[in-house]
């Protein structure tokens, strides 16, 4: 509870001078302290009379005295946008008796502009034409800052909803209402015209019984859960639009609770996911086909390459024969050897091809093991060594120490697959060249077996293109051998085996 000192007219005559001054000189120092502009206006000679700082914290100084108690050069100082509100303000006042309060901007000495508010009021004769005008300014720029900047913040916020293209809902537990937006109704349909948005229904029965039956449980569930404080409500969903048509809302919202964690509102956004679902749709769709239509594909190859492979054999068994024949010339025998060797590529391609169609058509298994790796290595070396000798090219093993480790692998296929790479370090190697198996630990309890050759290497720009299903890279144009398939399927059963083949 505030003291207020009122002093009246008894009490004023009954002071002596020097209470008198002294009186005055407290007031004085109130008015120029608080930093307001206290005024009052002689509308009788149109001078006003100012106290306290207002016009010193603009700069002004007793130079300027003269001007600012001008009435008829006050206008001068105001901004000219804020300029006739003012004198409207004013004439309103002095016709109908209310108080003055009216805001605007004012000139500072340096040429800015500040907020002001204005609030007077008026002493009249007994005829009711004022007099006087007395009233207070104070610099309200701050709270004019403050005002703009929320009003910024609040169009910034309109203009990215607006954009995103969502919807806005709200829920309040003391009204017991919901709010949706025009855009939620809109991804329906809908339009604000429409008798749906403004026949005055509870918004969230009509809400929900456009979701799709199949859904609503699972929407009441979100809900209930996200209010009970155990999850997140953020759902997808699906409902039927003003044609029927179902469409796909993304609804995201969070509860506000108060001291006792119960519920008091719930705001929230709907976002229109209906192209994205129906692009997902084609996708599956597509990916269904796609499988199909690769799993027909291997079946087709699986079947052909074993319908050929009985016809090559008898071919190749007959080209055989053609060298226990001793009465066969030796021109006849050479043609027979070129149809054995043709043969074998043959064969060797339909086995890839087989192998190939049964890796994607999921029929090829592998069996785990401990398998040593050292022994792998020297079986494919036995195998590869007849190939490389031909070439006079040198296999060499660097277990760095690590002959006796084994890994888990199926033992067959590890061995498949390093024939193959070992293979081909020798087949596109230079002649008396080497080709190098080297060994190494890496962390996580893994092995590196990496396979070195010195052939010409393969050129930066065309690296991508060396797990490709059926490219040679060029070297189809060459007298070498190969079906373009070997790396692809080494790399597929590495992978089957938890591994890893890079380049």
């Amino acid at each position: 509870m505030s003291n207020r000192i009122t002093i009246d007219d008894q009490t004023l005559n009954a002071m002596t001078s020097v209470q008198l001054r002294e009186l005055l000189a407290r007031y004085r120092r109130i008015f120029n302290g608080s930093g307001y502009g206290f005024w009052e206006w002689d509308l009788g000679t149109h001078r006003i009379d100012w106290s306290g700082g207002f016009w010193q914290r603009l700069g002004y100084d007793e130079s300027d005295q003269k001007r600012v108690a001008d009435a008829h050069q006050l206008p001068d100082f105001i901004h000219p946008d804020d300029r006739e509100n003012m004198l409207e303000a004013v004439r309103e006042h002095l016709r109908s008796g209310e108080q003055l309060n009216t805001a605007y901007r004012i000139l500072a000495k340096t040429g800015e502009y500040v907020w002001t508010q204005v609030r007077a009021n008026s002493i009249r004769d007994e005829y009711g034409r004022a007099l006087y005008i007395s009233g207070v300014n104070f610099d309200i720029t701050e709270l004019k800052n403050v005002e703009a900047a929320l009003r910024e913040s609040e169009a910034r916020q309109a203009r990215i909803i607006q954009a995103s293209n969502d919807g806005i809902w709200e829920w309040y537990a003391e009204r017991g209402s919901f709010h949706f937006s025009n855009r939620c109704w809109e991804h329906l349909g809908y339009t604000e015209k429409d008798d749906l948005v403004n026949r005055g229904k509870n918004r969230l029965a009509v809400w929900r019984s456009h979701i799709h039956p199949n859904d609503l449980p699972k929407f009441d569930e979100t809900l209930a859960k996200h209010m009970r404080g155990e999850g997140a409500f953020d759902i997808e969903y699906r409902i039927f639009g003003k044609e029927g048509d179902v469409r796909w809302i993304r609804a995201r919202g969070r509860a506000s609770f108060d001291a006792n964690g119960k519920p008091v509102r719930m705001s929230g956004t709907n976002m229109d996911i209906t192209d994205i679902k129906r692009s997902e749709e084609r996708v599956v769709q597509a990916k269904v086909a796609a499988e199909k239509a690769n799993r027909a594909k291997s079946e087709f190859l699986s079947s052909m390459s074993h319908e050929l492979r009985t016809p090559l054999n008898a071919i190749m068994g007959y080209a055989q024969l053609f060298e226990y024949d001793a009465n066969l010339p030796e021109r006849h025998m050479d043609n027979a050897r070129e149809i054995y060797k043709a043969g074998r590529h043959l064969l060797q391609l339909i086995n890839d091809v087989l192998d190939l169609a049964r890796i994607e058509s999921g029929q090829m298994t592998v069996s785990l093991e401990p398998v040593l790796v050292s022994r792998v290595i020297a079986d494919c070396f036995t195998l590869v060594q007849p190939q490389a000798d031909a070439q006079s090219i040198k296999l060499e093993a660097q277990l760095n120490g690590l002959e006796s480790t084994y890994v888990v692998a199926d033992s067959v296929r590890l061995k498949q697959a390093l024939i193959n790479l070992i293979s081909n370090a020798v087949k596109y190697n230079k002649l008396g060249g080497d080709v190098v198996v080297r060994v190494a630990e890496r962390e996580n309890s893994q092995l590196r077996i990496s396979v070195r050759d010195t052939g010409q290497g393969i050129p930066a720009h065309r690296q991508d293109e060396l797990f490709q299903p059926f490219n040679r890279l060029n070297a189809e144009h060459s007298a070498i051998e190969g079906s373009g398939v070997g790396l692809v399927i080494t790399k597929q059963l590495v992978e089957m085996m938890a591994g890893r083949l890079s380049f």
